[in-house]
């Protein structure tokens, strides 16, 4: 075996917030011009620079995602939208975020 193995291990202690999580529907993949089988949210937090480009977000009893961007709402640093791709088949249902 040769090469790089990446792992994701969660934070110690992990880091918990509470957001504002707003699942996108096929339809609205489809007007975008997006990838229907892959599921998408976004997240509507209080700002934390510790959210990147790459890094991923556990939500409970739907999986993980990989924040594919970070919007920092006006450029004040109060409150960011994160737009995330989830990894993995588990199903899409609406719950807290992790």
């Amino acid at each position: 075996l040769s090469g790089t193995i990446t792992l994701y291990l969660p934070g110690t202690p992990p880091k918990k917030c509470y957001a504002d999580v707003e699942y996108l529907h096929g339809q609205d993949q489809l007007r975008s011009g997006q990838d229907v089988t892959q599921a998408f949210m976004t997240c509507t937090s209080w700002f934390n620079p510790a959210f990147t480009a790459q890094k991923q977000i556990l939500v409970d009893g739907d999986g993980t995602y990989i924040v594919q961007a970070v919007e920092n709402e006006r450029l004040q640093n109060v409150l960011m939208i994160l737009t995330c791709l989830r990894i993995g088949n588990a199903p899409v249902t609406p719950s807290p975020l992790t």
